[in-house]
């Protein structure tokens, strides 16, 4: 299956890139992308440069510990398969978030990351 194509089906999130390995953690519709948790630290990220890559992600975040690695990282694509500019960030605690959320309006490249929201 191609990364940066995605079909949607019930149960997905429309836009978001899964690899096949991924397909078999099922993405509930309050977006917890750890499905064998019953609670989730997830930062919604918009702004981000369309080359950008999961590793520039986790240097942005440097101070969050990422669940998973760059696992951790989804990022959201347009229908044609672009990239948009979002992805989503699973982070390991609550105080993780906290610190994501201190980076709202940072700047990436040329680029200034904005509404950095935490999802319940």
């Amino acid at each position: 299956m191609d990364p940066c194509h995605t079909e949607e089906t019930e149960g997905e999130i429309p836009g978001l890139a899964t690899t096949e390995a991924e397909t078999e953690q099922s993405l509930t519709p309050n977006v917890m992308l750890n499905s064998e948790s019953s609670e989730g630290y997830v930062v919604k990220v918009r702004g981000l440069p369309w080359s950008c890559s999961t590793e520039e992600v986790q240097r942005f975040f440097s101070d969050c510990k990422i669940l998973n690695g760059a696992l951790g990282i989804r990022f959201i694509y347009t229908r044609e398969g672009r990239p948009s500019g979002e992805a989503f960030a699973e982070l390991e605690s609550e105080e993780d978030v906290k610190l994501a959320l201190k980076k709202d309006r940072e700047t990436m490249g040329h680029r200034y990351v904005e509404g950095l929201t935490q999802l319940v």
